[in-house]
């Protein structure tokens, strides 16, 4: 949102008011180039950017409502690769013809 057009991380406190930690800024430059350079508190935002960052839902959910002026729908997350602890484990399958190695020769 404008309100946080020109100002810096520093400014905007996003990790006290939020739990929102920005990592990284991606942007384009004046060619159409995407670009990422990693947050400073010196780094200033600026229309149209886009931020990797690391909070809570309900971090987001607060952030994304003060941006947006209003609640905004958070994107759900995907489904973890590893199943949670306690989950039945896969069953083991056969590899495939080209995951397979050699065994290795002994002396």
């Amino acid at each position: 949102g404008a309100a946080f057009e020109g100002r810096s991380l520093k400014e905007l406190e996003l990790p006290k008011a939020h739990g929102v930690w920005v990592l990284a800024v991606v942007r384009r430059d004046e060619a159409g180039h995407e670009m990422r350079e990693l947050a400073s508190a010196a780094t200033r935002l600026e229309r149209g950017d886009r931020l990797v960052a690391l909070g809570t839902r309900e971090g987001f959910a607060q952030l994304l409502s003060e941006v947006k002026g209003g609640a905004a729908p958070l994107p759900q997350a995907p489904a973890p690769a590893v199943p949670p602890p306690g989950a039945p484990a896969a069953a083991p399958r056969e590899p495939a013809p080209d995951e397979v190695l050699p065994e290795a020769r002994r002396p």
